[in-house]
């Protein structure tokens, strides 16, 4: 941190060097994209274990999940567990494993070096899938460990794996290091890195990542800074790949071997006293070879590589004004994206007219992309109780395919403009009405398909608002939405009709309090919504269908105690669907009416338990014709 403000001429020529530093130091370590991210989800607390089980009409879902971190003999336990399976009753059972489960355990030697051991056991199986799809993955592994303060980080393990794919078991040897490097200060530059990388090898077969990146920050003062990170990622796959082969099934070995690099750039810097402007850019590079180990006779794909490069920029600057009532920003941001696929000869199992077909329906993947965005927003108190917010894009998009063979070359527009009003009408009430529209313009270039040129157009509005007076409770909203889809050469042979969408919507969520240890808490649901063909010319329409969907949910909660909660009900729900064109169309009337209760109940150290029931009587055209259980139970342990 400088101990004086620079000029904004110091302070660009300064971040110009930096970023010629930067580039200059990561062509030569070849860093690039995000790291490998951790088994653990560390947007949740330690040391807990959820269990439960939903079941809704014919499907259930179970899941069994805990997260712990303990000090066990003088080291840390880690336990991360995650699963989540799914069955269908019908008339054959059919099942969906996925399990995902990491253990660690470090002891301390020193001050600066950890013993590590740790395991992974991950399976994913689909019953359907006659074992085909079914994955299996375990190892074991120990090593050390390296921490010096909060500043650097490294560790080092070895070990040994197990794998399952497409029915074929392998045995290999694991390889892993990680690290990390944070605070450190490099010539006024705040230097952040980190690795992570994995290496398993097996008989036949390897795979491998290395995922590293590079950070560099510089702060001259709140309103000045300069950021650059530079990723890299190589990810290389080897599986097995099921072919058939003159009826027979055939198991070859395929390889994807993917690099991805990019480097990201922001600076912001302070122009007048409330304002400031922002530039961002992304550079991407990223490629990925596709072949076969061994080539298969009457298998021509087997003989090739395919491989594919992309080159991808992003450009952003906007200006941002901000002071005590209002704020502003205004921007400009481009973004352009090529794709290259091309096939070459690998094996000599293929002749050269199949070669040359290959190469062919590679290159008609070949696209560009490029597009162009103006955006503006802001808002501003009108009073002590109003205030009024506005954004507003418009963005025009190329997609370009160099072959004569491809039409999906187009234009896009894309038009939004959303405006929300807020009333604080008193401290009890509070009201919103918010407007939104969108507009897309699709063109086709090539006459192949531009019959299917097209303008959508949505319109929104969105009335709402909160009352909260004591322990009542209410959040009535209602939409108005409108859609129209208009093709440009409609009501011509082979070109699609026109159609539109409508809807009017009222939810409402209510807590209406009985006494102090009672109350009704209520959600409904009311929608009305119409499909027609759409005349634009004219702008009228026919409909074709009306519908009409219905949900009220009363319960009445009760205390039953200083840690319980048990309540009962009913829940409704009515759709309604109408054919207008089809003489003697069969309209249905679908109704469900269920009984329902409701338990929570916390036990001792903060465990939480949450029971919900319903039983269903459906109906289809007012006649009985299922009886249906539902149930969901979530059990929630602070360990």
């Amino acid at each position: 941190m400088l101990s004086q403000p620079h000029t904004v001429a110091t302070s660009i020529t300064q971040r110009v060097w930096g970023i010629a530093i930067l580039l200059c130091m990561t062509a030569v370590s070849g860093l690039s994209q995000p790291a490998i991210q951790s088994l653990r989800d560390t947007t949740r607390s330690d040391n807990t274990a959820r269990i439960g089980m939903d079941k809704i009409a014919n499907t259930f879902l179970f899941r069994a999940n805990a997260d712990i971190a303990q000090r066990v003999f003088g080291g840390e336990l880690t336990i991360s567990q995650n699963y989540s399976g799914s069955t269908v009753r019908s008339l054959s059972a059919a099942f969906r494993d996925d399990q995902q489960f990491q253990l660690g355990y470090s002891i301390p030697v020193d001050s600066t070096f950890q013993i590590l051991t740790q395991g992974l056991w991950l399976y994913s199986r689909d019953s359907r899938s006659l074992g085909l799809s079914s994955l299996e993955r375990s190892n074991a592994s120990a090593g050390l460990r390296y921490k010096y303060d909060n500043y650097i980080m490294l560790e080092a393990v070895a070990g040994a794996e197990r794998a399952t794919q497409s029915l074929v078991r392998d045995v290999g040897t694991l390889l892993s290091v990680n690290g990390r490097a944070q605070n450190i200060q490099l010539d006024n530059y705040d230097v952040s890195a980190q690795l992570r990388s994995e290496y398993i090898s097996f008989t036949e077969r390897t795979n491998s990542d290395i995922d590293a990146q590079l950070g560099l920050r510089r702060e001259y003062d709140a309103r000045n800074y300069l950021t650059v990170l530079a990723t890299h990622r190589n990810l290389r796959r080897d599986f097995y790949s099921l072919s058939s082969l003159n009826a027979a099934p055939v198991t070859t070995l395929e390889t994807r071997f993917e690099r991805r690099t990019a480097i990201d750039a922001a600076t912001q810097f302070g122009v007048l006293k409330n304002i400031s402007a922002d530039i961002q850019a992304t550079f991407g590079f990223a490629s990925v070879n596709r072949g076969y180990a061994r080539p298969l006779e009457g298998l021509n794909n087997t003989s090739v590589q395919r491989d594919l490069s992309e080159l991808s920029v992003n450009v952003q600057a906007k200006a941002d004004y901000a002071d005590a009532t209002s704020y502003a920003q205004a921007g400009i941001a481009s973004f352009y994206r090529d794709e290259e696929n091309t096939a070459l000869k690998k094996f000599d199992g293929i002749g050269d007219d199949l070669l040359d077909t290959v190469k062919l329906l590679e290159r008609i993947r070949d696209n560009s992309t490029s597009r162009v965005r103006l955006f503006a927003s802001g808002g501003t108190a009108l009073s002590k109780r109003d205030s009024i917010t506005v954004s507003a894009s418009i963005s025009i998009l190329r997609y370009d395919t160099p072959s004569v063979l491809n039409n999906d070359d187009r234009d896009e527009q894309n038009i939004l403009f959303h405006v929300v009003f807020f009333r604080q009408f008193s401290p009890y009430l509070r009201g919103v009405l918010s407007f939104q529209t969108q507009q897309t313009n699709i063109v086709f270039l090539k006459s192949q398909r531009s019959s299917l040129n097209n303008w959508n157009r949505v319109y929104r509005l969105a009335p709402s608002c909160d009352i909260d007076v004591g322990r009542f409770h209410a959040q009535p909203q209602c939409e108005v939405l409108a859609q129209y889809t208009v093709y440009d050469f409609e009501g011509m042979p082979s070109v699609p009709q026109s159609f539109s969408f409508r809807q009017i919507a009222i939810r409402d969520s209510l807590i209406i309090p009985l006494y102090h240890s009672a109350s009704i808490e209520t959600r409904f649901y009311l929608r009305y919504f119409e499909r027609g063909e759409l005349f634009w010319s004219s702008f009228s329409e026919r409909p074709v269908s009306k519908n009409y969907e219905q949900f009220i949910r009363p319960l009445v909660w009760v205390d039953a105690g200083t840690d319980c909660r048990v309540a009962a009900g009913i829940r409704w729900y009515a759709l309604s669907q109408q054919n207008i064109v089809t003489p003697n169309a069969v309209n249905t009337l679908l109704e469900s009416i269920a009984p329902e209760c409701s338990l929570e109940w916390t036990l001792e150290r903060g465990t939480q338990l949450r029971v919900n029931g319903w039983y269903e009587f459906q109906y289809q055209n007012r006649i009985a014709f299922r009886r249906m259980p539902n149930i969901s139970i979530t059990l929630l342990r602070p360990l």
